[in-house]
C-alpha cells in the first residue's frame, strides 16, 4: 500500500507540477493547511495530489485511499471509496477503516486550528468510534458496478471552541461525523487530543514584545 501511495503521489505531482509552479511563482506560497489545499484544488487532480502527499507523510493513513474534499475555515471533509480490501466479512466497510478516516479528518482540522495558535500544541491520545449503521455500497449502486463512498466531516467551529482559552494541560474530544453515499450517518469518530501550552513559543512571543 505504501508503494501505491508513492506512485499516486508521483503521478499527481506530474499532473499538477506545471500549473502549481506558475501559481506559486505569481502569488507566492501559502502558510497554512487550508491555503495549501486551496492552491492544490485550483489545479487538475490537485485534491488527489494533496491527499497523496498527506499519505506519504502518514503511510498508514494512505492505506484507505482517502481524498480531502474540503479544508477551510468552516470545516474539513474527507471521503473514502468503497474498495474490496477495505471491507469486513459482513459486506460492509471495516470498522478500523472508518476510524482511520475519522482520525484523518479530525487531525487535519486540529492541526489547521493549531497553526493559528502558536502558543498551544496537541497530540492525539485516544480514538473512540461509535458505529450506527453498516457502511456499504447501496444495492442499486452495486448492481451497476458503482462504488459507494464514505464521507467524514469535522466542524472547525467545534475545534476552535475546544481550543479556546487553553491555559493548562487538558484533554478534549474532537468529533467527525461519517455518512454513507446516501447521506445517512454511519459512525461518529471522537479523537481525544491532549493540549498544552507551547512554553518555548510563548517565551519567544514574550521576548519579542
Amino acid at each position: 500500500m505504501l508503494l501505491v501511495g508513492l506512485l499516486e503521489a508521483l503521478l499527481g505531482f506530474l499532473l499538477v507540477l506545471a500549473p502549481l509552479c506558475v501559481h506559486l511563482a505569481t502569488k507566492g506560497a501559502p502558510r497554512s493547511y487550508d491555503g495549501w489545499f486551496s492552491v492544490f484544488s485550483s489545479v487538475p487532480c490537485g485534491r488527489r495530489a494533496f491527499s497523496s502527499l498527506i499519505g506519504v507523510i502518514a503511510p498508514y493513513t494512505a492505506s484507505i485511499g482517502a481524498t480531502l474534499q474540503e479544508v477551510s475555515a468552516s470545516s474539513v471533509t474527507a471521503s473514502m471509496p468503497d474498495r474490496p480490501w477495505l471491507r469486513n466479512p459482513f459486506s460492509s466497510v471495516h470498522a478500523i477503516a472508518l476510524a482511520n478516516l475519522g482520525e484523518l479528518t479530525t487531525g487535519i482540522a486540529v492541526l489547521s486550528a493549531l497553526q493559528g495558535l502558536k502558543s498551544v500544541r496537541g497530540i492525539p491520545v485516544a480514538v473512540n468510534t461509535s458505529y450506527e449503521k453498516k457502511a456499504r455500497t447501496p444495492r442499486r449502486l452495486a448492481q451497476t458496478h458503482a462504488r459507494g463512498t464514505v464521507t467524514c466531516t469535522c466542524s472547525m467551529a467545534s475545534v476552535l471552541e475546544a481550543l479556546r482559552d487553553v491555559q493548562e494541560p487538558c484533554r478534549k474530544p474532537i468529533e467527525g461525523v461519517l455518512t454513507n453515499a446516501k447521506g445517512e450517518r454511519v459512525a461518529v469518530c471522537s479523537v481525544v487530543w491532549a493540549f498544552s501550552l507551547n512554553l518555548k513559543q510563548k517565551g519567544e512571543n514574550a521576548a519579542a514584545t
